[in-house]
């Protein structure tokens, strides 16, 4: 075969409508026992580990195969994430079912994975109620429902349909919308919304979906004919079974926060203010949990924006972790979170921003790792899954005895992502010559056009190798427009510094080299996915010109905000709600 195949005239599988069209007949009772027999008969399955091609332009697929002898059947399910080009009208995530008669070879079917997958799970959701619900409920709470609910709608049915008949048919219904005020304005059309994204983000503490959300929720995603929204459905259990329901949208999110307080940190927390400025320690707590109330702040908004000594209008204007949830909610689509999260596929998809040599520490061979280290002193090594400057270590060549032992090395330690060291501009590595120092740059995608929120510089300190504050780096404001440093330095630990701690270089009114290259940079990677529009990108200044490090699609509120940046006393929640008309 030589050229591209055209797919011009290829119509959707006729096994694909017929999947639809057996599911929507199909009662919620055989679908749940459906999915009970699957999971009863999982040993005898044969189920290996799925297959992942990651392709040059950092679009994947995973291929699934399994076989289920006593069945006689064979499957292998692929499921492709590839961009939407400009003009296209489809899902970025699709998938499809090649179903086989095991012992003969032969195809009997062609089905809509995506479609099935989504089916599969929501109706594993509702057999987990089945089993795990207490007997007398009268309450269930959607959180999360995203795809499932734009692709099928069955869900919230079918775990309706658990409960005995005679719990049926004796329980009373009251079903609550939010108050007006907290259910946001209409949804705009400039926002494509897509499966798997969350849109309700605007009822940060509502009990329920905003009816903004539940009108507009039906035209979203690929199969928009099967789509559900709230409304209907309580009108369906109006009609048919007798219920009180609550849905829940971002107070999901909220919980995991306020679950995952740490009351440890917390005191130490207040202990700082008190050092800050001789607070009480009872009111502080006090004013924390209002802050955490009232603008969404957690105990570090508190402490690092300086919370303790503002008024209640100068708080409102901050970026609180809350409401930087809810902006990320708004402009990422979370189909897209490996795109970043996942270095590998980062460094393939943004190869032309990187402008250094990159490995892939899991596939690579000894002579490939051999030619990656000709001519290197040093090389970085990090996990593929990292934040905050963690798993990441500079490897001398000198300590290997060969590239196979330190093949081995960074197998061992999972350290798979491998970059040559960044040479720095030497008005950047001045700063702090052991660390490659990099600026922070927050863009917007909104409309076509790309924003740039704030800039921030991140330095080494003490002679370690990474800028991170969490790795014990200090961080500076940056004039946007003059690419200035406009602030003095602060760290982890609320120390503030007018010179670097270690090279003694006064910090307010530096100079960074190439701001308005790397500020185009940064604009022209934003658009390379535009479903994600709120991206934080980490940005090197080499001799010639800005490199990408890394991006970030839940990039931090505090690198802008800390107390030292803002002495007027404003943040970054204005910018956000009049770019995004909140």
């Amino acid at each position: 075969m030589s050229g591209r195949i055209s797919w011009e005239g290829w119509a959707v599988p006729p096994g694909h409508e017929a999947v639809r069209a057996i599911a929507a007949e199909t009662p919620d009772s055989e679908l749940i026992r459906w999915v009970d027999e699957a999971l009863r008969e999982k040993s005898g399955y044969t189920l290996p580990p799925k297959i992942h091609i990651v392709q040059q332009d950092g679009d994947y697929y995973n291929v699934m195969p399994c076989i289920y002898e006593r069945g006689n059947i064979a499957m292998v399910k692929m499921i492709g994430r590839h961009s939407i080009k400009r003009g296209e009208d489809r899902s970025s995530m699709m998938g499809d079912i090649l179903l086989y008669e095991s012992d003969t070879g032969i195809l009997r079917a062609l089905m809509d994975g995506e479609y099935i997958t989504t089916l599969r799970t929501g109706i594993s959701a509702a057999h987990s109620a089945r089993l795990f619900t207490r007997p007398d409920f009268e309450t269930v709470g959607l959180i999360g429902l995203g795809n499932i609910m734009t692709v099928s709608g069955r869900t919230p049915t079918c775990i309706l349909s658990c409960a005995t008949p005679m719990r049926r048919s004796s329980a009373a219904l009251t079903w609550s919308l939010p108050p007006t005020s907290m259910a946001g304005p209409p949804f705009p059309t400039r926002r494509t919304a897509t499966p798997g994204r969350n849109t309700s983000s605007d009822a940060v503490l509502a009990p329920c979906a905003p009816a903004w959300y539940t009108e507009n929720s039906s035209a979203f995603g690929r199969h928009q004919e099967n789509a559900l929204d709230f409304r209907r459905l309580r009108d369906m259990i109006v009609q048919n079974e007798k219920w009180e329901v609550f849905t829940m949208a971002m107070i999901g999110y909220v919980a995991r926060v306020l679950t995952g307080v740490r009351f440890k940190k917390m005191n130490h927390m207040i202990d700082v203010v008190h050092q800050k400025c001789g607070q009480n320690n009872v009111r502080t707590f006090f004013d924390m949990l209002w802050c955490a109330v009232r603008y969404g702040a957690g105990y570090y908004d508190y402490t690092m924006f300086g919370f303790y000594n503002m008024t209640g209008a100068q708080r409102d204007t901050y970026l609180t972790r809350v409401r930087n949830k809810k902006v990320s909610n708004l402009m990422n689509d979370m189909a897209h979170d490996d795109d970043f999260d996942d270095k590998l596929l980062f460094n393939v998809r943004f190869a032309k921003y990187l402008r250094r040599p990159t490995l892939n520490g899991e596939t690579a061979t000894v002579e490939q790792m051999a030619g990656f280290l000709e001519g290197q002193e040093a090389i970085f090594a990090k996990i593929n899954h990292g934040s905050c400057g963690n798993g990441v270590e500079k490897l001398y060549v000198k300590d290997f005895e060969s590239p196979a032992a330190m093949l081995d090395y960074i197998r061992e330690k999972k350290l798979v992502v491998l970059e040559h060291v960044q040479a720095q501009h030497p008005d950047m590595a001045r700063l702090h010559p052991q660390s490659v120092n990099t600026m922070r740059i927050c863009t917007d995608l909104v409309d076509g056009q790309v924003h740039i929120a704030y800039i921030t510089l991140k330095m080494g300190r003490g002679g370690g190798v990474c800028d991170n504050s969490g790795q014990g780096g200090i961080l500076c404001r940056v004039d946007i427009d003059t690419g200035k440093i406009c602030s003095p330095a602060t760290d982890d630990y609320f120390n503030v510094y007018d010179r670097h701690p270690d090279t003694g270089i006064p910090l307010v009114g530096y100079q960074l080299p190439m701001i308005e290259e790397a500020k185009a940079m940064a604009c022209e990677a934003a658009r390379e996915i535009p479903e994600v529009g709120h991206v934080g990108w980490d940005m090197a200044i080499g001799p010639d010109g800005p490199a990408i490090i890394e991006g970030n699609d839940f990039p931090g509120t505090d690198l802008c905000q800390l107390a030292p940046f803002c002495p007027e006393k404003t943040g970054l929640w204005p910018y956000y709600k009049e770019l995004l008309h909140l």
